[in-house]
């Protein structure tokens, strides 16, 4: 019998995918950032500027290797945009993705802990 998959909010698929990303990087097995887009107030009242508008939610570094063979290794460059199961890509979270591309970066939409693991694993 098939089962359904859970439908997850945006907000509940990004706490499960940085906890697993969390144990990864302590496990050695990749380097992470959560990006974050939009202004934020300060203590001081003021407003620091964090990632610009469109870019991705997390970037990734994880070495791989050209068939297997661990002499040449290289770092894949991950750039991860969560959605819940409606959501939908920005004009400016578009725009973003075609910068990373042109530069032969990875970029992925996912929508599910299992889609993370198949790009990571890929």
């Amino acid at each position: 019998m098939k089962q359904d998959k859970v439908r997850l909010s945006e907000g509940q698929l990004k706490r499960q995918i940085e906890d697993y990303l969390i144990i990864q990087e302590n496990m050695g097995n990749l380097a992470f950032e959560r990006v974050n887009a939009g202004a934020f107030p300060t203590q001081s009242g003021r407003w620091a500027v964090g990632a610009r508008k469109g870019a991705a939610d997390y970037h990734i570094d994880k070495s791989d290797s050209y068939d297997g063979d661990a002499k040449f290794q290289y770092c894949r460059s991950i750039w991860v945009e969560l959605k819940g199961f409606r959501g939908v890509q920005t004009q400016s979270q578009k725009e973003f993705q075609k910068k990373i591309e042109v530069q032969h970066g990875e970029y992925y939409i996912v929508k599910s802990f299992e889609e993370l693991q198949e790009v990571l694993n890929g």
